[in-house]
């Protein structure tokens, strides 16, 4: 978790952040994440090219904002490609109001081009600063069927 200091200076807002699968939300309002990971691997066929705009699955940056006093931010999520593009999330207001202790947003992480591999940076800004970050791994690997058909034995019995 990393700390900031508001504009003004005098309140503080503590930030954490992760990345998962999925998030549910429970009747009470407590949020579970699913299968958190900072890399994911995708099967592709051996030999086969990885066309420009391979999908990946959709993923969740889950961030924790916590503050010991009221307080009014603005929050951007950056997405920093291992090719340098960036892209940001339009702004969300988040309000830590008197008597609530913190706030938990989810930002859904759609991968758009999965043929670039490498570590993505997942960012959460806060007033314009960074107050987290996360990596997420992107790799490609051959898929487990075409694994299978190299590796199986000859079904022919030796004689």
């Amino acid at each position: 978790m990393s700390e900031i200091e508001s504009k003004s200076g005098s309140e503080q807002v503590y930030v954490a952040a992760l990345i998962c699968e999925r998030v549910i939300e429970s009747k009470d309002g407590i949020y579970s994440a699913i299968n958190i990971f900072d890399k994911f691997e995708i099967d592709v066929p051996e030999g086969m090219e990885v066309p420009e705009s391979f999908p990946a699955p959709t993923v969740y940056c889950m961030s924790i904002f916590r503050s010991p006093v009221p307080l009014g931010f603005t929050v951007v999520w950056r997405i920093v490609r291992p090719d340098g593009v960036v892209r940001e999330s339009p702004p969300e207001r988040i309000d830590i109001l008197p008597g609530k202790t913190g706030h938990t947003s989810v930002f859904e992480i759609s991968l758009k081009n999965a043929a670039l591999t490498g570590t993505y940076l997942v960012e959460v800004l806060v007033d314009g600063r960074r107050a987290a970050f996360t990596p997420l791994s992107i790799a490609h690997v051959p898929s487990p069927s075409s694994l299978l058909a190299e590796d199986a034995p000859d079904s022919a019995p030796d004689q």
